[in-house]
């Protein structure tokens, strides 16, 4: 063999072990998360083109809960409009407002630190806190979706289960991002209430 083609082996060689050590160090940083949510959910939650931002109450009465499976060609809005309240540990919840994310860096950070090991406190019980979830992160892609609730005074995320029967008990402490989590939670909130704001004087001047 010729020292040309010796050193193509050879980067190719290092290419590829760089590559496989690329990827254990990957599989490594979100295995526990992968068995958190489960692979397949892990991924749309990685990888969703769309998201919601859903803000809950307790229900006051039974509603519809049952999750249907949506594809990427029917309507989003129609199909989460019939979806009224979930049931989250134990607990009836109500759907008060759904705010449509608009893919960017904080909707990608987001999505990338809900499926990183290093995100959640993996050892902390939940302890005399009770969650209240009045937060819901919603994804969709691939013909699939996943809700996950979120309590940030309990600092706690969960998996919900999608159907009505909540046998889910994926959930885990999420102290190490709560206070980030929960500062682009509030600012997704404040720009809908700016939005709101902006079109009132346009709406009154119709």
């Amino acid at each position: 063999m010729t020292r040309d083609k010796l050193v193509i082996v050879l980067l190719i060689a290092v290419a590829v072990g760089l590559s496989v050590i690329g990827w254990w160090y990957r599989y490594q940083q979100g295995r526990r998360s992968l068995a958190l949510w489960g692979g397949p959910s892990a991924q749309v939650i990685r990888n969703a083109p769309s998201a919601e931002l859903w803000m809950l109450e307790p229900a006051t009465e039974d509603g519809v809960g049952d999750f249907d499976q949506i594809s990427d060609d029917s309507p989003r809005e129609e199909a989460t409009t019939q979806r009224q309240t979930l049931l989250i540990d134990g607990r009836r919840m109500r759907v008060v407002e759904r705010i449509k994310l608009v893919p960017g860096d904080e909707l990608t950070d987001v999505q990338k630190g809900l499926v990183q090991d290093r995100s959640f406190d993996w050892d902390r019980p939940r302890g005399e806190c009770a969650p209240e979830w009045p937060y819901a992160l919603r994804f969709v892609g691939a013909g699939e979706e996943v809700v996950i609730a979120l309590d940030f005074t309990c600092q706690r995320v969960r998996l919900v289960a999608p159907s009505d029967e909540d046998e889910t008990d994926r959930e885990v402490s999420i102290a190490p991002i709560a206070a980030g989590l929960e500062k682009i939670v509030d600012e997704w909130i404040e720009k809908l209430g700016t939005a709101r704001e902006s079109a009132k004087p346009q709406a009154e001047g119709e």
